[in-house]
């Protein structure tokens, strides 16, 4: 393994049922060691798929997914040594306690039974550690999944909708307690979801599915970059309707909105200051300059396309 290899690497993955139509077309990706990648897309995209493929739950159809530069199916199942993952909700025992769930989960991969305090104060449990786990939270419920991930140590984390059906406290804990290990241990972590805010607050790389098919792979700021050709400037100024017929010669998509508002498209953040400037040079009041931005105005961008 050269130390340049990507964690992850999928070219042209391909995946249909028995008599459907395809789920996923030439599915392209590339993880970072160390990074959070977000896997991001509406429910039906073809996420959970992509992630039973990644973990050797689905047959590849064809040869296409690659860990640190080598094939999967040539690492099976020695590669869930260096790999843990939690696929949707966690399988748990209720009638015993943390602790004793991650013993047992242990003893079934051949991991050390003394691996499982350490994995629990990980996910801040170890306060629960003797709590049976019928009397636990949701959000600790899902803490205990990704401890048995983190068991074996693993150099990356598969994670299928980790903070799914969690309050917002509970996501913001779990969310935090990733982005801890991934600074403290330098653990790639792979993240499959169909919540936007929580993409965008955690993960540094990103990938947009949608129908199959890969819309957009990057790094947040290229993201930005990628689809700000969407954004809306809304322009709080007096006299609205006034300043409306000189707003729409620097911009023609320029329209009024009420009496104190204008909105317009955009194509840069530059061209937003530079109508600011000319306005205010010109004499105009203005109260207000928005742009709406952020992760979800890129992601409806990306996935409206034809």
């Amino acid at each position: 393994m050269h130390l340049s290899e990507p964690a992850i690497t999928v070219n042209d993955l391909s995946y249909s049922f028995k008599h459907g139509k395809p789920v996923l077309n030439a599915l392209n990706l590339t993880v970072p060691v160390g990074s959070i990648y977000g896997f991001l897309g509406p429910n039906g995209a073809g996420k959970t798929t992509s992630m039973r493929l990644l973990t050797g739950l689905l047959p590849q159809q064809g040869n296409s997914v690659f860990f640190w530069g080598q094939p999967l199916i040539t690492q099976l199942p020695a590669l869930f040594h260096r790999v843990g993952s939690l696929i949707e909700t966690p399988s748990l025992y209720l009638h015993l306690n943390g602790l004793d769930n991650l013993r047992v989960v242990a003893r079934m991969r051949g991991i050390t039974e003394k691996a499982a305090y350490p994995a629990l104060d990980k996910m801040k449990l170890s306060d629960a550690a003797y709590k049976k786990v019928k009397h636990y939270s949701l959000g600790m419920k899902q803490r205990l999944g990704i401890a048995m991930a983190l068991l074996a140590e693993p150099e990356l984390l598969l994670l299928d909708e980790p903070v799914n059906g969690l309050d917002p406290s509970g996501m913001v804990e779990v969310r935090q307690l990733l982005q801890q290990i991934n600074k403290a241990y330098g653990t790639t972590i792979f993240i499959s979801s169909h919540l936007l805010h929580e993409v965008e607050k955690m993960c540094d790389h990103i990938a947009i599915i949608h129908g199959g098919t890969v819309r957009f792979e990057g790094t947040m700021t290229q993201l930005s970059d990628h689809a700000l050709a969407e954004k809306k400037l809304i322009l709080g100024i007096d006299e609205a309707s006034f300043w409306l017929e000189k707003i729409k010669e620097m911009n023609p998509s320029a329209i009024l909105a009420n009496r104190h508002q204008i909105e317009l498209v955009v194509n840069s953040r530059h061209a937003a200051a530079d109508i600011n400037s000319s306005l205010v040079q010109a004499g105009a009041k203005i109260f207000e300059l928005k742009l709406i931005d952020g992760l979800e105005e890129w992601f409806l961008a990306i996935t409206t396309k034809p």
